[in-house]
């Protein structure tokens, strides 16, 4: 009866690489839950980047504020992915994949929060009256 019981760490560190889909059989993945789900943010900034690239090149060509998300993204995503190979490597999330995933969240809200000024001001009424609208300094 001993040999067939294992402790619960024992049991998580099998079942952390076999995954099981019903009527299909089972398969090993050295990814869990977490890791999983920071390959798809990693896509999504990466896909985010290649979105915006065709979006902006409608108008002819990319201005340098509208670069800034174009090269941003796939560098955020290839930090992502860094960070990613970190803990796989590791077994476990580390300090500096965690540092790594949480500034480049960071950045990515701060693109964000500027693209969305950007837009703002081409929505705002404009800006020849006084007091009236949004005005930049830049």
């Amino acid at each position: 009866m001993a040999e067939t019981t294992m402790n619960s760490s024992q049991q998580s560190a099998s079942q952390r690489h076999v995954s099981r889909i019903p009527g299909i059989g089972s398969f090993h993945l050295p990814l869990n839950r977490n890791d999983l789900l920071l390959l798809l943010v990693a896509f999504t900034e990466i896909g985010m980047g290649v979105e915006t690239a065709l979006a902006h090149l409608i108008s002819g060509s990319i201005k340098p504020g509208e670069a800034i998300p174009v090269v941003f993204g796939p560098l955020a995503g290839i930090a992502l992915i860094v960070a990613l190979a970190m803990r796989v490597r590791a077994h476990k999330a580390t300090l500096p994949s965690s540092m790594l995933v949480i500034l480049t969240g960071m950045a990515s809200v701060g693109v964000g929060l500027i693209g969305s000024a950007f837009h703002w001001s081409r929505v705002l009424p404009p800006t020849n009256f006084a007091n009236y609208g949004l005005q930049w300094d830049w």
